[in-house]
C-alpha cells in the first residue's frame, strides 16, 4: 500500500505530500512534508529545503 493521502501537489516551487492513515497509524493522517526548491538565475534547481508538519521520524534522513 501507499503512505500518501493523494497525489503530491506543486505550487510556487513547493512540493507538498500529505500522509495517509497507513503511515504511523492515525497520528500521521493529514500531516504534510514539503520540499521547497531554490533555483539559480537560469532556473536550475540548486537546493531543496524540507518542511511541513509531519514528525521527524517519518521524514527522509536528509530532512531530519
Amino acid at each position: 500500500g501507499t503512505a500518501l493521502a493523494g497525489a503530491p501537489t506543486f505550487a510556487a516551487g513547493v512540493v507538498t505530500v500529505a500522509a495517509a492513515a497507513t503511515l504511523g497509524g492515525a497520528t500521521a493522517v493529514g500531516e504534510t512534508i514539503t520540499m521547497t526548491a531554490t533555483a539559480a538565475a537560469d532556473g536550475t534547481i540548486t537546493t531543496w529545503t524540507c518542511g511541513g508538519t509531519i514528525a521527524t521520524k517519518y521524514r527522509p534522513s536528509t530532512c531530519r
